[in-house]
């Protein structure tokens, strides 16, 4: 699985893909405010990216990858 509950923050890392969304929606509606860490994510689906949009969550980690960064931190509003 590419997401885990470590160290008070959710990590997401490698691919991500739409298999994920549910569980990433179930981890942060169980863990309001919890921060998440995306630096280690290659691809994200964007199931996912509609899931960290609805939420908003603070950010532990900005995607490690250049151009996943690029396209995510301003929709993220960062």
């Amino acid at each position: 699985m590419s997401i885990a509950l470590e160290d008070g923050r959710l990590r997401l890392a490698g691919d991500c893909g739409v298999e994920e969304a549910e569980t990433f929606l179930s981890m942060l509606q169980q863990h309001p405010g919890l921060a998440v860490d995306l630096a280690e994510v290659a691809a994200l689906h964007t199931a996912l990216l509609q899931v960290l949009l609805a939420f908003r969550p603070p950010l532990a980690a900005a995607p490690g990858e250049p151009g996943l960064a690029r396209l995510l931190l301003p929709l993220l509003g960062r």
